[in-house]
């Protein structure tokens, strides 16, 4: 009974660890096939901060283009205006609909089924894109996507879930 006991335990605390843990961000990635980062010293980091939606925390935008500028410059590459190598960063927010049909009530047969004009729900998606493009040729070199609720990353002192945000853009290079 006690090596059960102390199994149930090790399992319970494992399972926690990696639920808690777990911070990436899921990421939908397209590349050139020749990209490498490799080939360039320098890079220049443009944001589409003038034309952001009220509904985007601009404070946020600083310190994801801040916490990138830094990861770029540990890996090797240098900011400069003037490089021919482009990251675009640009956030937009996006509204999801969905439907709740039968809403808190678990039953499908109900009088007021066919009377419920409440069961749509509106949830702002925050929608990230970094491209990478080369200012030479004009051509996308590597493009990133991700989306998160407004509840995952909402505010600019959540830096654990920013270095992630970028740890998750850059670990696909």
């Amino acid at each position: 009974m006690s090596t059960f006991k102390n199994f149930l335990n090790l399992a319970a605390v494992i399972f926690l660890t990696g639920c808690v843990s777990n911070q990436s961000f899921y990421l939908k990635v397209d590349s050139v096939n020749d990209f490498t980062l490799l080939s360039y010293e320098d890079f220049a980091l443009e944001t589409n901060s003038e034309n952001l939606s009220p509904e985007v925390n601009p404070i946020v935008l600083e310190a994801i283009e801040s916490k990138l500028v830094s990861e770029l410059e540990l890996r090797g590459l240098d900011s400069s205006k003037d490089s021919n190598l482009v990251f675009e960063l640009s956030i937009s927010v996006k509204d999801e609909i969905e439907s709740n049909r039968f809403g808190t009530r678990s039953y499908y047969y109900d009088r007021r089924y066919f009377y419920l004009d409440d069961d749509i729900e509106t949830e702002e998606r925050f929608v990230l894109r970094l491209t990478i493009k080369d200012k030479e040729v004009d051509k996308s070199l590597w493009t990133g996507f991700t989306s998160w609720n407004q509840n995952r990353l909402n505010d600019s002192s959540d830096t654990e879930s920013i270095q992630a945000l970028v740890n998750s853009l850059l670990q696909e290079l």
